[in-house]
């Protein structure tokens, strides 16, 4: 019987006599031959249900164990994630109060490239423009004289009408506007912006 500092292991081994001896009849130490059939049915029965518990105490406790390990290795997940998010939530406020631009040294330089880069476009644009009002200013000087004479002038389109008659001196006012339209209006076909030319100046009519 089972004495109550007795250990599981006797238990078992106490269980595989009563088996044995339920099955084959056999009794190596001769008291289970005095037992009831019905008490050594109720040993089985108990023993068997103690086993069960501690096998079932035993899962559970290594079951709470694994969660134990599971709880941990969350917990150490959680911590990381919240000093990423700290870090990422300070990197924002940084790029905030800089205006949206990074501050490395690296990103800096390739900020002031890309702000090159956009602005070579227009740079060429304002050049050509410039070139365009100087040749039209050295054009104007050499024209200028021949303008002021008295002598009449072919009018200003370049394929004159053969019926086309002469211009008389009255007309000469007009044509300096005529000219500066047409250049205007080759400067906006060449893609160049039409630069705005200052009263008292004439562009070249071709």
């Amino acid at each position: 019987m089972r004495r109550p500092m007795q250990e599981h292991d006797a238990l078992e081994r106490e269980l595989k006599e009563l088996v044995l001896f339920e099955e084959r009849g056999v009794d190596p130490t001769g008291k289970l031959s005095k037992m009831d059939k019905k008490a050594i049915k109720a040993r089985v029965r108990m023993i068997k249900n103690r086993l069960a518990a501690k096998r079932s105490r035993e899962h559970a406790r290594t079951y709470v164990q694994e969660l134990e390990g599971t709880l941990e290795a969350l917990q150490s997940k959680n911590e990381a994630l919240a000093r990423r998010l700290a870090a990422l939530e300070a990197e924002n406020d940084k790029l905030k109060r800089n205006g949206g631009l990074p501050v490395a040294g690296g990103d800096e330089r390739d900020v002031e490239e890309t702000k090159d880069r956009n602005s070579e476009p227009a740079a060429l644009a304002t050049s050509l423009q410039l070139d365009a009002v100087l040749f039209l200013s050295a054009l104007l000087s050499t024209l200028l004289p021949s303008l002021r004479l008295s002598a009449p002038l072919p009018p200003c389109p370049s394929s004159p009408r053969p019926d086309a008659k002469a211009a008389l001196p009255g007309e000469l006012a007009h044509a300096p506007l005529r000219c500066v339209t047409a250049a205007s209006t080759r400067l906006r076909r060449a893609g160049l912006p039409s630069a705005r030319l200052r009263p008292g100046t004439v562009a070249p009519c071709a």
